[in-house]
């Protein structure tokens, strides 16, 4: 498993990880409750034949130590895959995301930072994964998923610039490449590209860049004032998807508009 994603054969890594040792894992769950009548019967003739309860035990420690590496190989190569996405993410990011300047703008030119996001790192991945069945591809794509938009919207915070009303909608429409990228029509099933539809992290995401966006929002916040409450849907939106409202309203550049805010 380890020696197929270090040479970069994602289609057998995923086969491994998600196929084989579920197979393995349920056929050792199949045996167990065998070896277990086995030890306590075993265990009632111990007297008359204590070699076999001394082999029943033997097994049943055998099974939990193999059940225990099995688990947590998994786990490890599952972490693996997910830092390989992350770290490939933030170094795309550091790279190609537009600076600050370009965010402000009221007219962003073109960008494609997200085209090499999903060069490198969506379409790798979707390709490797489309002939799998819809429960693998789930399994990959929601790893895949977490990783692209959680470590974006961490940079988007650690830089800390402002967006215009119009870079705001630049970033949503950035985003919306990485999305389509992500639930390829053409490559995966229909099942996995309607469930991919109500991934968190895009929920989240969307939300982000409606707060960015939407000109009907008051602009920053002072760090004495509180954001006056948005339209009810949005707000219960926000608390749905654990967002801190204040937090990305902040990053709105000044619109010149006289939005109220409550002071402390």
């Amino acid at each position: 498993m380890a020696i197929a994603f270090e040479n970069g054969d994602l289609e057998r890594f995923f086969r491994i990880l998600f196929v084989e040792v579920k197979r393995v894992s349920l056929e050792l769950d199949s045996c167990w409750k065998w070896i277990e009548l086995a030890h306590d019967k075993a265990e009632q003739e111990r007297r008359e034949r204590p070699g076999e309860l001394l082999f029943a035990s033997t097994v049943l420690k055998k099974y939990a130590e193999v059940q225990k590496i099995l688990a947590s190989e998994k786990q490890e190569n599952i972490r693996k895959y997910s830092s390989w996405v992350t770290e490939t993410m933030q170094e795309l990011l550091e790279e190609h995301f537009p600076k600050g300047k370009y965010w402000k703008m009221s007219k962003p030119q073109h960008s494609e930072w997200f085209v090499e996001v999903n060069e490198q790192i969506s379409c790798l991945v979707v390709r490797s994964c489309k002939n799998y069945s819809s429960d693998l591809q789930l399994d990959a794509m929601h790893i895949l998923a977490n990783g692209v938009i959680e470590t974006l919207m961490s940079h988007i915070i650690q830089t800390d610039y402002r967006y215009s009303l119009q870079g705001a909608k630049a970033l949503t429409d950035h985003l919306m490449g990485i999305h389509d990228a992500i639930r390829d029509r053409e490559e995966l099933s229909e099942e996995t590209v309607d469930r991919l539809g109500s991934s968190l992290p895009f929920l989240r995401i969307f939300i982000v860049c409606r707060i960015l966006s939407d000109p009907g929002i008051p602009d920053q916040a002072s760090s004495h004032a509180i954001v006056a409450p948005l339209d009810q849907e949005l707000e219960e939106r926000i608390r749905k998807y654990g967002l801190d409202k204040n937090q990305w309203v902040n990053l709105r550049a000044n619109q010149k508009s006289n939005c109220l805010t409550f002071c402390r």
